[in-house]
């Protein structure tokens, strides 16, 4: 997924920046950022609609992401937020609709799924939570139906 998200977005992309300069940017071999010289990238990246928007930011160190990243959909309003370590997902990620209501809050160490994930509709409703622990179902999983009403509780 990782993969697909950072390649449909080089796709859409008319330009890059780095650091406020035009710079070629592509990801090599190894799935990492590098500059047109070839060389490992780091700073701040900013990718582009083809209409000139911002469509995410990154921080990169040495080709990986490593530190915030923020991506908009194509109205501006944000899309999600989150931050890599060292590549890998970490700490509390956020989801958003179109209209800028939150849509999802999760957790993530080391790219895997941990801690409480919480979904809600486009009417703000708390729709469910759910636990991990490692990647791995744990607690009481619940599904709320759309006045909030706890419809199902599952425990792992």
């Amino acid at each position: 997924m990782k993969k697909l998200l950072i390649t449909s977005a080089l796709a859409l992309l008319a330009q890059f920046t780095m650091n406020a300069q035009t710079s070629d940017l592509s990801l090599n071999s190894a799935g990492k950022y590098v500059d047109a010289s070839g060389e490992l990238v780091t700073g701040n990246i900013e990718l582009y609609y083809l209409d000139g928007r911002v469509e995410s930011t990154y921080e990169i160190t040495n080709g990986v992401k490593d530190g915030k990243m923020s991506v908009f959909h194509a109205n501006g309003k944000t899309k999600e937020l989150g931050a890599f370590n060292n590549g890998l997902k970490n700490g509390e990620w956020f989801s958003y609709n179109e209209d800028g209501s939150l849509q999802a809050v999760a957790f993530y160490k080391n790219d895997t799924k941990h801690g409480t994930w919480k979904v809600w509709d486009d009417n703000g409703v708390l729709r469910s939570e759910m636990h991990y622990h490692n990647g791995k179902r744990s607690g009481t999983w619940k599904t709320f139906d759309e006045s909030g009403k706890l419809l199902e509780s599952v425990t792992y």
